[in-house]
């Protein structure tokens, strides 16, 4: 599997197209952006879809933990504080 990116191709070997809400995707931006000493995380809950043109990935839920809500944060896993 390869990082998704413009240079290289996904793991799904085509395009990859994330679908949210406009209110969804601007909340997203503010979680992601609002300490930048810190690494922030968010999670998805969604569905599949596969087009001609690749794999749209719809999200329905945006899972967004505060800074509280997580006892471990890393590269490696999240461990929740409750």
């Amino acid at each position: 599997m390869y990082r998704i990116s413009t240079e290289s191709p996904s793991g799904f070997g085509r395009e990859v197209t994330v679908r949210l809400t406009r209110c969804t995707g601007e909340r997203l931006y503010q979680h992601m952006r609002q300490d930048p000493d810190n690494e922030q995380m968010a999670f998805g809950l969604g569905h599949f879809a596969t087009t001609a043109d690749g794999v749209l990935v719809i999200v329905d839920e945006l899972l967004l933990p505060e800074t509280g809500d997580l006892r471990e944060q890393s590269a490696a896993g999240v461990c929740p504080s409750m």
